[in-house]
Protein backbone atom coordinates (compact mmCIF):
# COMPACT_ATOMS: atom_id res chain seq x y z
CA UNK A 1 0.00 0.00 0.00
CA UNK A 2 0.83 3.60 -0.61
CA UNK A 3 1.74 5.60 2.43
CA UNK A 4 -1.26 7.87 2.99
CA UNK A 5 1.24 10.68 4.28
CA UNK A 6 2.74 10.44 0.68
CA UNK A 7 -0.74 11.58 -1.09
CA UNK A 8 -1.17 14.90 -1.38
CA UNK A 9 -5.14 14.43 -1.45
CA UNK A 10 -4.73 13.45 2.01
CA UNK A 11 -2.93 16.80 3.34
CA UNK A 12 -5.60 18.68 1.81
CA UNK A 13 -8.13 17.01 3.55
CA UNK A 14 -6.11 17.04 6.74
CA UNK A 15 -5.95 20.53 6.54
CA UNK A 16 -9.96 20.60 5.60
CA UNK A 17 -10.31 19.20 9.35
CA UNK A 18 -8.37 21.03 10.90
CA UNK A 19 -9.79 24.55 8.65
CA UNK A 20 -13.07 23.04 10.01
CA UNK A 21 -11.88 22.75 13.61
CA UNK A 22 -10.00 26.19 13.45
CA UNK A 23 -10.92 28.35 10.68
CA UNK A 24 -8.72 31.19 10.41
CA UNK A 25 -8.18 34.02 7.42
CA UNK A 26 -5.06 32.97 6.59
CA UNK A 27 -5.55 28.62 6.20
CA UNK A 28 -8.69 28.45 3.86
CA UNK A 29 -8.10 25.28 1.55
CA UNK A 30 -10.60 26.43 -1.46
CA UNK A 31 -7.67 26.55 -3.97
CA UNK A 32 -6.39 23.27 -2.31
CA UNK A 33 -9.53 21.07 -2.42
CA UNK A 34 -10.82 23.09 -5.91
CA UNK A 35 -7.42 22.08 -7.75
CA UNK A 36 -7.22 18.78 -6.27
CA UNK A 37 -11.13 18.38 -7.65
CA UNK A 38 -10.37 19.03 -11.04
CA UNK A 39 -7.21 16.62 -11.43
CA UNK A 40 -9.22 14.03 -10.08
CA UNK A 41 -12.07 14.63 -12.45
CA UNK A 42 -9.25 14.83 -15.40
CA UNK A 43 -8.19 11.48 -13.36
CA UNK A 44 -11.80 9.67 -13.97
CA UNK A 45 -12.22 10.96 -17.48
CA UNK A 46 -8.64 8.84 -18.02
CA UNK A 47 -9.91 5.95 -16.17
CA UNK A 48 -13.05 5.92 -18.98
CA UNK A 49 -11.11 6.69 -21.80
CA UNK A 50 -8.84 3.91 -21.14
CA UNK A 51 -11.83 1.52 -19.90
CA UNK A 52 -10.98 0.73 -16.08
CA UNK A 53 -14.07 -1.41 -14.97
CA UNK A 54 -16.93 0.72 -14.12
CA UNK A 55 -16.74 -0.32 -10.28
CA UNK A 56 -13.37 0.96 -9.97
CA UNK A 57 -14.38 4.24 -11.63
CA UNK A 58 -17.75 4.45 -9.02
CA UNK A 59 -15.49 3.84 -6.18
CA UNK A 60 -12.77 6.60 -7.06
CA UNK A 61 -15.54 8.53 -7.51
CA UNK A 62 -16.61 7.94 -4.04
CA UNK A 63 -13.92 8.62 -2.47
CA UNK A 64 -13.56 11.81 -5.33
CA UNK A 65 -16.71 13.28 -3.48
CA UNK A 66 -16.23 12.40 -0.05
CA UNK A 67 -12.71 14.15 0.37
CA UNK A 68 -12.83 16.72 -2.01
CA UNK A 69 -16.35 17.55 -2.96
CA UNK A 70 -18.14 17.54 0.27
CA UNK A 71 -15.84 19.17 2.01
CA UNK A 72 -15.55 22.16 -0.86
CA UNK A 73 -19.38 22.20 -0.45
CA UNK A 74 -19.19 22.68 3.26
CA UNK A 75 -17.12 25.88 3.24
CA UNK A 76 -18.18 27.64 0.17
CA UNK A 77 -19.85 30.42 2.67
CA UNK A 78 -16.80 30.64 4.46
CA UNK A 79 -15.81 34.37 5.53
CA UNK A 80 -12.47 33.69 5.54
CA UNK A 81 -11.14 34.31 2.04
CA UNK A 82 -9.07 31.54 -0.02
CA UNK A 83 -5.21 32.45 0.12
CA UNK A 84 -2.95 31.74 -2.45
CA UNK A 85 0.09 32.10 -0.54
CA UNK A 86 -1.14 29.48 2.28
CA UNK A 87 -1.98 26.98 -1.20
CA UNK A 88 1.36 27.55 -2.58
CA UNK A 89 3.23 26.99 1.42
CA UNK A 90 1.45 23.93 1.35
CA UNK A 91 2.22 22.77 -1.74
CA UNK A 92 6.01 23.62 -1.50
CA UNK A 93 5.78 21.67 2.48
CA UNK A 94 4.46 18.68 0.62
CA UNK A 95 7.16 18.90 -2.10
CA UNK A 96 9.78 19.37 0.70
CA UNK A 97 8.65 16.43 2.90
CA UNK A 98 8.69 14.03 -0.26
CA UNK A 99 12.25 14.92 -0.37
CA UNK A 100 13.19 14.42 3.04
CA UNK A 101 11.49 11.32 3.15
CA UNK A 102 13.40 10.34 -0.43
CA UNK A 103 10.21 10.00 -2.61
CA UNK A 104 9.55 10.64 -6.02
CA UNK A 105 6.21 12.81 -6.69
CA UNK A 106 5.99 10.73 -10.12
CA UNK A 107 6.41 7.67 -9.14
CA UNK A 108 4.08 7.60 -6.55
CA UNK A 109 1.51 9.15 -8.92
CA UNK A 110 2.47 6.50 -11.44
CA UNK A 111 1.88 4.11 -9.11
CA UNK A 112 -1.44 5.38 -7.69
CA UNK A 113 -2.36 5.42 -11.03
CA UNK A 114 -1.47 2.02 -11.90
CA UNK A 115 -3.09 0.73 -9.22
CA UNK A 116 -6.23 1.78 -9.60
CA UNK A 117 -5.88 0.55 -13.21
CA UNK A 118 -4.63 -3.11 -12.33
CA UNK A 119 -7.13 -2.87 -9.78
CA UNK A 120 -4.44 -3.51 -7.27
CA UNK A 121 -5.40 -2.00 -3.82
CA UNK A 122 -2.47 -0.23 -3.66
CA UNK A 123 -3.84 3.49 -2.66
CA UNK A 124 -5.01 3.88 1.01
CA UNK A 125 -8.97 4.06 0.03
CA UNK A 126 -8.96 0.68 -2.30
CA UNK A 127 -7.03 -0.93 0.19
CA UNK A 128 -9.58 0.28 2.75
CA UNK A 129 -12.17 -0.59 0.93
CA UNK A 130 -10.63 -4.08 -0.06
CA UNK A 131 -9.80 -5.28 3.02
CA UNK A 132 -14.06 -4.63 3.89
CA UNK A 133 -15.22 -5.92 1.03
CA UNK A 134 -13.31 -7.96 -1.67
CA UNK A 135 -15.69 -8.58 -3.91
CA UNK A 136 -15.82 -4.79 -4.81
CA UNK A 137 -12.50 -4.22 -5.90
CA UNK A 138 -11.12 -7.84 -8.35
CA UNK A 139 -7.88 -8.33 -8.06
Amino acid sequence: MIRPDYIFSYWIFFLFVVYLVYPTKYANPTILLTLGLIEQTLSIAYFIYIRVKWPTILLFFVNMFFIKAIPLYLIRKSKNKWNPLFSLSVILLYLVYLILMKQDLLKIYTDLNDSIIQETSESPFFYLINNINPTLINK
